[in-house]
């Protein structure tokens, strides 16, 4: 069973934490899983558990919120209408390719 877990993480680490921990639990509880977490937090990495066998996660060019509702490219010198083209053409891309029999979206999907 292919899941994939997405999280767009612009900002604190609540959701990030939380969507490698359903992932993780998941991967390991669900036979045959296998996980993958769609994420763009920039510190992923510092929180992602290299040793969970069936999970392992792809990270999005990432956003910042700049305040309530309004976001920009943490790191590119493009729009925020670009980035948001960028990141739905990967995650298209993604959800094509890997085609999770379950997706988890939490919260802010559009994000």
């Amino acid at each position: 069973m292919r899941i994939l877990t997405y999280s767009h993480d612009a900002c604190g680490l609540g959701h990030l934490k939380r969507t490698f921990v359903i992932g993780r639990y998941l991967a390991s509880q669900v036979p045959g899983a296998n996980v993958l977490a769609v994420v763009g937090s920039e510190v992923a990495h510092e929180f992602f558990d290299p040793g969970a066998a069936n999970h392992d996660y792809l990270k999005l060019p990432g956003a910042k919120k700049i305040e309530a509702d309004h976001y920009e490219p943490r790191h590119l010198r493009i729009s925020y209408d670009d980035l948001l083209q960028t990141r739905r053409a990967i995650l298209e891309a993604t959800l094509a390719s890997f085609a999770p029999e379950l997706t988890i979206i939490d919260k802010n999907p559009g994000g």
